[in-house]
């Protein structure tokens, strides 16, 4: 095999398939195969669970297939001087030539045939989405999924498709204490049902869609035990989270005695303030009066302290709730661009509902702390 191809293109396509700190995206699999042929040059990363593929521009002056060190290819690589960079794959001595101006490395090769590629099949789209899009669905709904959830069926962003609307999305992020819920329409070309991403594949998720474009259309594909997904010149292919979806519509509710606009910036300063006092657990109070909001906070060892907030609109009904302030401050920093949130509660036996003023479609749930509190 030999390539000739150019360092931005060749970074650019290893850049879908690193995470920030610099490493495979894919950690529990440290190699990168080089596929090259007539369809041009090929970079995949694959664990067995998830696999990885982008495409470089390039000259194939001789197709063939090597495997390579993911990180040493990277470190190398990044930081060359010159554009052209050529890859000379010695078969006899298992070695590939690394050339690019006065620089020049010989690799160990790795044998092809020794990389875990599962066989995931063909498959037209089912759906597809901007770039820029579903990067927002992941911001709004991934935080709260955590490998810590009591219930490990709860772990997955869960997603689930309209009967009566098949374009209709829900996406579902869950711990089991808080619940973040996005409807969107999108592109879809037909019924898929329901399927989740499973926790562990939701950063490399989030690391692949972080390195597209804006403008990049995502083509998401179902392989059955697979959900890939593919743009123009890069893929990535993730093991699906099982046949068992939460039923997490028992958490909804469609009216509220209490719902309450607050000023978001001023309610975000407020609850880090308290939440200093709030001690091990972060739990705080919010009581709800006629024309403002109070939130309270006692440390024994620290001492207590109040905020009190004015409600900008709504209905209110004189009543309390508990909560972990570390699950609204989540919230209150997600990155959008909004001036009030809405706060629904019907009081504190049920879970509070939160709403960006303006954002269609989004609700987040916070399951109040079990310990009845009255106004």
């Amino acid at each position: 095999m030999k390539v000739v191809f150019d360092k931005a293109e060749f970074m650019r396509a290893l850049e879908l398939q690193v995470s920030r700190e610099g490493r495979s995206l894919i950690e529990l699999f440290s190699m990168v195969l080089v596929k090259a042929n007539n369809e041009g040059i090929k970079l995949i990363s694959s664990n067995g669970e998830e696999i990885a593929e982008s495409l470089v521009p390039g000259d194939v002056k001789q197709p063939g297939e090597v495997c390579l060190k993911f990180d040493v290819l990277y470190d190398i690589v990044k930081d060359l001087s010159s554009r052209e960079v050529i890859l000379d794959y010695d078969v006899d001595q298992r070695k590939v030539v690394l050339t690019s101006g006065k620089s020049r490395y010989r690799l160990v090769a790795f044998d092809h045939k020794d990389f875990p590629l599962p066989a995931v099949g063909e498959s037209a789209p089912i759906a597809t989405i901007s770039a820029l899009e579903l990067r927002r669905i992941l911001e709004l709904t991934a935080f709260p999924v955590s490998k810590s959830a009591p219930d490990q069926n709860a772990n997955k962003l869960f997603i689930s498709q309209s009967k009566s609307d098949p374009s209709l999305i829900e996406f579902v992020g869950t711990d089991m204490c808080r619940l973040a819920l996005l409807r969107v329409n999108i592109d879809a070309s037909s019924f898929f049902g329901k399927m989740s991403i499973p926790v562990e594949a939701l950063d490399d998720l989030k690391g692949f869609i972080g390195c597209l474009a804006d403008h990049d259309i995502v083509a998401i594909l179902d392989y059955g035990k697979f959900i890939a997904l593919k743009t123009e010149y890069s893929s990535l292919s993730i093991l699906k989270g099982g046949d068992k979806f939460l039923d997490y519509k028992v958490v909804l509710k469609e009216s509220f005695i209490n719902s309450i606009k607050l000023n978001l910036e001023d309610l975000y300063k407020a609850v880090k303030r308290i939440s200093s006092l709030a001690g091990e657990g972060n739990v705080i109070k919010i009581s709800m009066e006629k024309d403002k909001i109070i939130l309270t906070a006692r440390n024994y060892s620290l001492g207590e302290g109040e905020e009190e907030l004015d409600i900008l609109d709504g209905t209110v009904e004189p009543m309390a709730i508990m909560l972990n302030s570390s699950y609204l401050t989540d919230f209150l920093r997600l990155p959008v661009q909004v001036d009030s949130i809405w706060l629904d509660s019907n009081g504190h036996d049920e879970a509070i509902r939160l709403r960006l003023d303006g954002v269609d479609g989004y609700e987040y749930y916070i399951m109040t702390v079990d310990e009845e509190v009255r106004s």
